[in-house]
């Protein structure tokens, strides 16, 4: 057979990275190194194949947050106020659909996949190299789904940006006059809370949020009034932790084993982290605003003892405290979560802004005390006559303007 019969093969790649061609008029193979364009080629193949894709998806998510950190504006602006209304909408539709949790549906497959996969390596079905990439990619898919859905938040401009206060420093003797003015309110509006059913408050909270989330800068979502039955409240309730927002689904979850005192402000603060309120100082100062500015006694009497509690924790008043019925708030800074469980959380809080952990909690005093002694006047409450409901309505309206016309700047 002559040479020029033979057929020319196409180009391929050998492991010597050489280019392997036919010559058409010897028959004979030359080698030939690859150019640097090719060379390039195949190492960005090899770096960014299919099963790589999350992890680095993953990664220029974390960059984005360290960007984001330092422009809160911008996040508050285009993810907070424009993109994450849409995303909690679409996710409220479709968990409402369902009367069960659907964020314990997932983290029940979640666990029972990670087992199944783990004994299937042990039994020599895979190798522990791909277990770990799955793992590894597991991980990234639920990292880029939580700060898709929700976790940018974490970034956006402070409570009192928000809210159109000044960050006042309040002195001891500041709180002091606020514990003895709250325990006076709190006497006035004193409530038998455990007579009130949970779907009545249920009811309260609810229009509470529709008639103040768009003055608070917050947006309003639309959802089922009433929260989600944890599944598990047993076990929750031995960590002392007696609600929970899942934020792959948009659901809130209320302990139906709260005391009932504790329960319009524990569906508050799930509510506020449901509209977009991540920071749990922030989270709980939003439920006592909420509580505190109703019309409903109910719910002003438990925003009174909540503050009170607080107060009382952070060493102020307690003269005060002993006077007042101890049907206060269970849900104390320092017994939020146990053992394993309190340090995880702790530690999520910390890598997500909140500077202060699971401490957090408790540090929701300083906004309510700026907002009463800012918007309130708290300190001319025996002064003088209270204010006409129309003259705190006015200054309410005032700071929702500042705030609004800090948006359009």
């Amino acid at each position: 057979m002559k040479a020029s019969q033979h057929r020319t093969p196409k180009l391929i790649f050998i492991a010597s990275n050489k280019r392997v061609r036919n010559s058409h008029t010897f028959g004979l193979i030359i080698a030939t190194p690859m150019t640097k364009s090719s060379w390039l080629k195949s190492l960005f193949r090899r770096i960014f194949k299919r099963r790589f894709i999350a992890l680095w998806l993953a990664a220029g998510c974390f960059v984005m947050t360290r960007v984001l950190h330092n422009h809160s504006g911008f996040t508050e602006q285009w993810y907070s106020q424009r993109l994450y209304p849409h995303i909690g909408r679409t996710l409220i539709h479709i968990s409402d659909l369902f009367s069960f949790s659907l964020n314990t549906i997932f983290a029940g497959l979640l666990v029972f996949s990670l087992t199944i996969l783990v004994l299937v390596t042990l039994v020599d079905k895979l190798k522990w190299s791909r277990l770990s990439l799955i793992l590894f990619n597991l991980a990234a898919f639920i990292y880029l789904t939580f700060y898709a859905l929700w976790g940018f938040n974490y970034y956006r401009e402070p409570v009192y940006n928000r809210m159109g206060m000044q960050h006042d420093s309040i002195s001891d003797a500041d709180y002091e006059l606020l514990m003895e003015r709250i325990s006076k309110k709190a006497a006035e509006v004193r409530t038998k809370m455990d007579s009130v059913s949970t779907e009545r408050l249920d009811t309260l909270v609810d229009g509470a949020f529709r008639r103040h989330a768009g003055h608070w800068g917050l947006p309003w979502l639309g959802c089922n009034i009433h929260p989600k039955q944890m599944m598990t409240e047993a076990w929750f309730s031995r960590a002392k932790v007696y609600g929970y927002y899942g934020a792959f689904s948009n659901e809130i979850h209320v302990s139906r084993l709260c005391t009932r005192i504790d329960y319009p402000l524990l569906l508050a603060h799930e509510r506020a982290h449901r509209l977009g309120i991540t920071g749990e100082a922030d989270a709980n100062f939003y439920a006592w605003l909420l509580c505190y500015t109703s019309a409903s006694q109910e719910l002003q009497y438990a925003a009174h003892v909540f503050l009170l509690r607080h107060l009382f924790d952070a060493g102020y008043g307690k003269e005060f405290m002993k006077a007042i019925e101890q049907d206060t708030i269970q849900l104390k800074a320092d017994e939020l979560e146990t053992g394993w469980f309190k340090r995880l959380t702790d530690r999520f809080l910390k890598l997500n802004r909140v500077e202060n952990g699971l401490s957090d909690y408790g540090h929701m005093i300083e906004p309510a005390a700026n907002y009463l002694f800012q918007i309130e006047d708290i300190r001319n409450w025996n002064d003088k006559p209270a204010r006409p409901k129309a003259q705190i309505r006015a200054k309410k309206t005032a700071v929702a303007s500042r705030h609004q016309a800090k948006k359009k700047k």
